[in-house]
């Protein structure tokens, strides 16, 4: 890895706060999970592609923790 890109990206973050830097994680490791991928042979829809604009957008106070999820499909589901 390029030590000067790495000094770039921690230059351009190191001021932001950290709803930006929880931002940022994500789409790296959603850039990192698609190298991953072998293929992509599917197409969103137009409602997808909106759905997906609307959760991008919202900040983050609105999402909810993995864990949490988990919890609410114990509680509900009861495993």
């Amino acid at each position: 890895m390029n030590s000067a890109t790495l000094d770039l990206i921690n230059e351009k973050l190191k001021n932001e706060p950290q709803e930006i830097l929880d931002r940022v994680l994500g789409y790296l490791e959603g850039i990192l999970e698609d190298k991953d991928l072998q293929y992509n042979d599917f197409e969103l829809t137009d409602e997808m592609k909106k759905q997906l604009k609307e959760i991008a957008e919202r900040p983050l106070s609105e999402h909810v923790s993995e864990e949490e999820v988990k919890y609410r499909i114990r509680q509900k589901y009861g495993f």
